[in-house]
């Protein structure tokens, strides 16, 4: 096995999981995919459909997921094209388009290309409405092109998705029909059974063991964005856990410690000189067993919201704002050779752009209603010719 594959399977554990968000008969549903994968087998652990419009009824929160994006807000069209470059290829399938308003994805064999865009504010919408139910999405496909991954494990060469019909040829050729009515069909792989509204999920939850570069996209950026929200949150449990677990084993070895020590002075007729000398040890093994204990407790304690309140932060950011910097308790100044390092306590410190100066003037009022949130000190404001703010603020969290 792969390395890489390894510290996938560290991260995002044994569970594949996808939404595909699409429309049937005018009507938007989400669907919701897992994968459990255990010795190599991958077995169908969940499959369940909602109205988008009971979004809140649906059980999100906890996973990390691939996003399927293919509602009727999507245009998506295959021609056949001697040109190399994305940009090209989209200009030549949407004439007249403004690149900078959309995003696209573009799957090509060959000469055949299928391309799919949206408009940023309608898949910014979109987005806005799972974020109050998770900030776990790791991945975005627009379209219905991760299809192609399940190509491969199907005898049949079309599939139907709710809003098309796709075809693959034997020697690349690549058909896509648009389909206004919604006709429910069933798929079989292997001992898996599924309906056409769910084979993009199926497909996106796949492309957590295939590779899924041969899609082309134009929001990298956004996309490592939010994969990095999900990350920072995963990393800060798992150093906490193991600073935890480390500290246990410490208070172990010194209780074994301890008790052997008691045991081998206790053997002995002690003179009033070696009680004394005996007495200290004593004292001082206690102290150092209750700082460890404050220690942990601390740790434990409900007051230890830093993790917490960096992830409520970073829910609320819009996704027209990329952040260079968030980090909690900054160093003071600069660092001299032997001088001691000082924190700013109960501070965050935040940095980076924003699409414009109104989506960060309205995250920042958003901040400012967080009760953990005292006050918020900006320290730059640099607004560049393209209308990006680039900024940097200190957040003061309440005591």
């Amino acid at each position: 096995m792969k390395l890489a594959h390894k510290i996938q399977q560290l991260i995002y554990g044994h569970t594949l999981s996808a939404i595909e968000v699409g429309t049937i008969n005018g009507s938007d549903y989400i669907t919701l995919l897992k994968l459990n994968k255990t010795k190599g087998a991958i077995e169908l652990e969940e499959v369940v459909s909602y109205d988008m419009e009971h979004i809140e009824e649906s059980d999100i929160s906890n996973k990390h997921y691939k996003l399927i994006f293919n509602t009727d807000t999507v245009i998506t069209k295959s021609i056949v094209s001697e040109k190399h470059h994305t940009e090209d290829l989209v200009s030549e399938a949407f004439p007249g388009v403004k690149l900078e308003t959309i995003y696209y994805n573009c799957l090509s064999l060959e000469q055949n290309h299928i391309i799919s865009i949206c408009k940023k504010s309608a898949f910014d919408s979109t987005i806005a409405a799972l974020n109050v139910r998770t900030s776990n999405i790791i991945e975005v496909f627009l379209g219905p092109q991760i299809i192609y991954i399940l190509k491969q494990l199907s005898s049949g060469t079309t599939f139907h998705v709710p809003g098309c019909q796709i075809s693959f040829g034997d020697t690349g050729e690549l058909e896509i029909h648009k389909q206004i009515s919604y006709s429910e069909q069933s798929y079989s792989f292997k001992d898996l059974e599924l309906k056409n509204n769910q084979l993009l999920a199926f497909g996106g939850a796949l492309s957590y063991e295939a590779d899924s570069n041969f899609i082309l996209k134009n929001y990298g950026l956004m996309e490592a964005s939010m994969r990095n929200i999900y990350l920072n949150t995963t990393y800060s449990k798992i150093i906490l856990y193991t600073g935890l677990f480390l500290v246990l084993i410490a208070l172990l070895v010194n209780f074994l410690f301890y008790s052997y020590y008691f045991s081998e002075t206790s053997k002995f007729s002690h003179s009033p000189v070696e009680k004394i000398y005996l007495s200290q040890k004593i004292k001082a093994l206690s102290e150092i067993n209750e700082k460890k204990a404050a220690f942990i407790a601390n740790a434990l304690s409900a007051k230890s919201y830093s993790s917490y309140y960096l992830n409520e932060i970073i829910k609320t950011k819009p996704v027209s704002i990329v952040l260079d910097q968030l980090s909690y308790q900054p160093i003071k100044g600069l660092v001299e050779e032997g001088e001691q390092i000082e924190y700013e306590t109960n501070v965050s410190l935040i940095s980076g752009q924003a699409h414009n100066a109104k989506s960060l003037s309205e995250w920042i009022r958003t901040l400012e209603e967080l009760e953990f949130i005292d006050h918020i000190f900006i320290e730059n404001l640099v607004r560049s010719e393209n209308e990006q703010v680039l900024f940097k603020f200190k957040i003061k969290w309440n005591e």
